[in-house]
């Protein structure tokens, strides 16, 4: 996978957007609480990437500002507009997909950190990430144990180009296709704390069974067609070239450890797979 990009847009920009729409006193609390959200606001960005550092603010007196905080998040034009900035930074590849799983459209937006325990980045560009509600939903409060984070943040991990995803096949008795499973090696080019995180962050949102599920399907699919070119004439080397030309466009789109990149680095070095079209 690869890197989101943080929007270059004024944060407190979008605040100030939001309050001074607001109403009676609930505009006066969230515009006077400015000078402290900018403040809150930079801290984030000077410890975006030890995140483990923010510590949250103490609203037990102040009740009914955290609710106003969190009701930022929510129907208003500002926002709404700020979501759709978000996507648009993105490659085209992230238009459309989930960074966390690699499979679902991302139709929500998840707050790494917590908005419930930190309501003042409830609308903070680069605490939202674009996702899949199924993702959403599995993280949901959780982020960091101790010192140590639970997931990978998209936007501050530097994501590696190291291997560390792999795709396995497998026959089972006579079957002609394959099943395919995933695994997490560790790749001694992977710094501890971060591969740490990969295995925390596949493990909670259950990626390698998700993979799976996928997988086999489009494994099937490859095989109809390499079937169907094999029917046609193709040669065994033309066939091996047109699968590398796809698995070289989804590795430059996709990055190194997408689930169906793996997957097709695989099948490319599975001869059997071919064989069992080209030697009936």
């Amino acid at each position: 996978m690869k890197n989101l990009k943080p929007i270059d847009k004024n944060p407190i920009k979008v605040f100030e957007g939001i309050s001074s729409k607001c109403h009676g006193q609930k505009r006066g609390d969230l515009l006077s609480e400015k000078s402290n959200i900018l403040s809150r606001y930079k801290y984030y960005a000077e410890n975006k990437t030890n995140l483990t550092n923010v510590n949250m603010q103490e609203y037990s007196q102040k009740q009914d500002l955290k609710k106003y905080l969190l009701e930022c998040y929510g129907d208003n034009v500002t926002l709404d507009k700020l979501k759709v900035d978000i996507k648009n930074a993105q490659e085209m590849h992230y238009k459309a997909i989930c960074p966390y799983c690699g499979i679902n459209s991302s139709g929500t937006f998840d707050h790494y950190l917590p908005k419930e325990d930190y309501p003042d980045f409830a609308v903070l560009s680069m605490n939202l990430i674009p996702c899949c509600e199924k993702c959403n939903s599995i993280k949901g409060e959780r982020w960091k144990d101790n010192n140590a984070l639970l997931f990978i943040n998209y936007y501050y991990h530097i994501m590696t180009n190291e291997k560390y995803l792999f795709a396995n096949l497998s026959y089972l008795e006579s079957t002609n296709v394959p099943t395919v499973t995933y695994q997490i090696k560790k790749n001694s080019g992977i710094e501890a704390s971060m591969f740490n995180c990969i295995i925390s962050h596949y493990t909670k949102l259950k990626l390698c069974s998700r993979f799976e599920e996928h997988a086999n399907d489009k494994v099937s699919e490859l095989y109809d067609e390499i079937n169907l070119a094999y029917e046609e004439g193709e040669s065994l080397e033309q066939q091996k070239k047109d699968l590398e030309r796809a698995y070289k466009v989804k590795k430059k789109r996709k990055g190194r450890n997408d689930w169906e990149v793996a997957l097709l680095e695989t099948i490319i070095n599975f001869d059997e797979f071919f064989l069992k079209i080209y030697n009936k």
